[in-house]
């Protein structure tokens, strides 16, 4: 039998393996496909001004949320870009694949790294408290 911290560990190897190769592999190729659709369905001419637009519209909109901030230019700028480019990839899924669509983008955004680290922290505490009350609890031998 295995300690905790043995499967803990080996779900640390098998987590970090997912979030350095398989999660951006597997993203990459929901984001082509995406894009891929997106250009068939607007064109040469649509895809890169829908994409102009989405930038500079989710731009305008992170400026006026951090304009108090320092460097809210240059993330404006990033945050942008990035949610343009999100925008156009679930245009293209949603419009060929509307469940499969939904599937994939749910896939890809519940196993990120964040996600999976922030799962592994709230079932780490959970499972810590309740060997806490466990232990705390008066057992009878019968």
């Amino acid at each position: 039998m295995t300690s905790h911290d043995d499967r803990h560990g080996c779900e640390g190897i098998a987590t970090a393996a997912w979030s350095k190769r398989g999660w951006p592999v597997m993203t990459g190729a929901v984001a082509a496909v995406g894009l891929t659709l997106t250009w068939r369905l607007y064109g040469p001419f649509g895809t890169p001004l829908a994409l102009a637009g989405l930038w500079f519209f989710f731009a305008v909109v992170v400026v006026g949320t951090l304009s108090e901030e320092a460097h809210a230019l240059r993330r404006a700028v990033r945050v942008g870009g990035v949610g343009a480019v999100v925008v156009l990839v679930l245009m293209g899924l949603l419009t060929r694949f509307p469940v499969g669509g939904w599937v994939a983008v749910g896939v890809c955004a519940l196993t990120s790294p964040p996600v999976v680290r922030r799962v592994r922290l709230v079932v780490h505490r959970a499972r810590r408290r309740l060997e806490e009350i466990v232990s705390d609890l008066p057992w009878q031998d019968t």
